[in-house]
């Protein structure tokens, strides 16, 4: 009659308590026809040697599955990882969406309000070195004769650039005036995580003539 060989091994449950249970059942059958047992009779030594055989060849395998599914692990981490950036990504532009939306918005109401300097007073330094006082007070001043004060406001495009220098908001917005359109650029710089006007053009048809 042939044996089912059923190693167990010891494991420690979470309480600390050591039980032992069934983990891997083998039996003959499973060896090559060659090696199968006959008869009713086998010696110890031998009974060990093929139950050694039996172990290492199905630990081999368990390692095997055990390392493919390690890789299917690791392959869904890294997926996982990658969503959650893209995910986080997408909120701080929606962010950053919201904000310059704001700024452009503060900026025309100080624009209508000829509020020239505090438009620069909030601006960067380098904004101020390329336009001063009275550049951007002649500016604004075309703008306002020229186009009128400012409507209706909608983004063409939004571009988040992150660099070791910073974060600059480059956008452009297709601004509705009073007396016609213009489409307006912006670049907003982020500091204290407000933006902060960096440069600006305006392109109209109107702003050609005298």
């Amino acid at each position: 009659m042939n044996s089912k060989i059923r190693p167990t091994y010891t494991v420690v449950a979470p309480g600390g308590a050591a039980n032992r249970v069934p983990v891997l059942h083998l039996r003959p059958c499973c060896a090559p026809a060659s090696k199968r047992t006959s008869g009713p009779v086998q010696s110890r030594r031998t009974a060990t040697s093929e139950f050694r055989k039996h172990t290492e060849s199905c630990r081999r395998s368990f390692q095997c599955q055990a390392g493919s599914c390690s890789a299917t692990i690791g392959f869904g981490c890294a997926v996982a990882c990658g969503c959650l950036m893209l995910l986080m990504l997408s909120c701080s532009f929606k962010q950053e969406l919201s904000m310059t939306r704001s700024a452009v918005e503060g900026f025309h109401n100080r624009l209508e309000a000829q509020e020239d300097k505090q438009i620069l007073t909030d601006a960067t330094p380098e904004f101020r070195k390329s336009m001063n006082a009275e550049t951007g007070g002649t500016l604004f001043a075309r703008i306002r004769r020229k186009l009128g004060s400012p409507r209706v406001s909608k983004p063409i495009s939004i571009r988040v650039n992150r660099m070791l220098t910073g974060t600059f908001i480059v956008a452009q917005f297709e601004t509705s005036f009073d007396k016609g359109d213009a489409q307006e650029n912006f670049t907003w710089r982020l500091q204290d995580g407000k933006p902060r006007l960096d440069a600006y053009s305006v392109n109209s048809p109107l702003l050609a003539t005298d």
